[in-house]
């Protein structure tokens, strides 16, 4: 990616000191993302790719992952909302690469730096309180990663300064993740969800290193309206989304 391309998207300080990955967030200056095949091969033009090469879920708002590989090439993955890719020399997902469509729900980007595989998952309030990234890990652990070498970076999303809700939803957070847990706020009298404290205390249960988890960089898709589309903020405007993309060089 040059220095043009890269005011396109968004990427995380944490995984840019690794040549071997490359992934990002689309932002406005890219333009409205559509999910069709003029898109994707855009995007995969920029990253020396074929439209087959890149793979995605249905997003169902579910907590399915997949791991994917060369028999699936091209492929939607039905009512899939998380997808790991083992990469190795031998095999032939080298060029292959993966992403998620998101307005204003967590893209979470994993990475092991020790076994050249990557994974992505698209998570909404649904697919955290079913615990996405819990199962996300265990996928990786299956394809041989130590949850201790991942490396997990929270795309841009809606912050708790925006995503206030109903006192239902607050209170499902607080009996999952506990009162004093810093990830339902309440001010005048209206209940915000922090997604980012919820996904990272799932990270750090399934023992990821809290120094390998960048959730605080991220800018909010609400209140950042030149950059980010937002879902909730969509009133009067056309719906777009953005897409988050991970794969190895």
């Amino acid at each position: 990616m040059n220095d043009i391309q890269k005011k396109y998207y968004y990427t995380s300080p944490l995984f840019a000191q690794y040549n071997e990955v490359f992934h990002g967030t689309t932002t406005k200056q890219y333009g409205p993302i559509k999910r069709d095949a003029s898109t994707i091969e855009y995007l995969c033009g920029v990253f020396g790719r074929k439209k087959q090469d890149f793979i995605t879920g249905q997003q169902t708002h579910g907590n399915t992952v997949l791991e994917v590989n060369s028999t699936h090439r091209g492929v939607v993955a039905p009512s899939t909302d998380g997808l790991v890719l083992h990469v190795n020399d031998k095999s032939q997902s080298k060029k292959l690469f993966i992403g998620v469509f998101t307005a204003d729900c967590v893209p979470v980007f994993f990475y092991d730096p020790k076994n050249s595989l990557v994974g992505i998952c698209h998570a909404g309030w649904k697919g955290v309180i079913g615990k996405i990234v819990k199962n996300m890990v265990k996928q990786c652990i299956k394809c041989g990663s130590n949850p201790g070498n991942l490396r997990v970076c929270l795309g841009p999303h809606i912050r708790s300064c925006s995503y206030s809700v109903a006192i239902e939803r607050a209170r499902l957070f607080e009996e999952t993740y506990g009162k004093d847990s810093g990830v339902v706020a309440v001010h005048d009298s209206k209940h915000f969800i922090n997604l980012s404290e919820a996904i990272s205390l799932d990270l750090k249960a399934s023992g990821v290193n809290p120094r390998h988890i960048d959730h605080d960089c991220s800018p909010c898709t609400y209140c950042d309206s030149e950059m980010f589309y937002s879902y909730r903020r969509r009133i009067g405007e056309e719906m777009h989304e953005m897409i988050s993309f991970i794969g190895i060089h």
